[in-house]
């Protein structure tokens, strides 16, 4: 038997899934796949920065 970490990591993994924004109330704000998933995923969660960046 795996723990619970280990079997989230696989389950994961099998998704494809290679990161995981999780909110500070541990809910999932959504994942991505690949770099392109990430950028949109954290130009939506913290828009201000995208802002002050550009």
């Amino acid at each position: 038997m795996t723990d619970g970490a280990s079997a989230l990591r696989e389950w994961l993994a099998e998704a494809g899934v290679v990161a995981i924004l999780v909110r500070p109330d541990r809910y999932i704000q959504g994942v991505a796949h690949d770099a392109a998933d990430l950028h949109a995923l954290l130009a939506v969660a913290f828009p201000r920065v995208r802002a002050m960046s550009e």
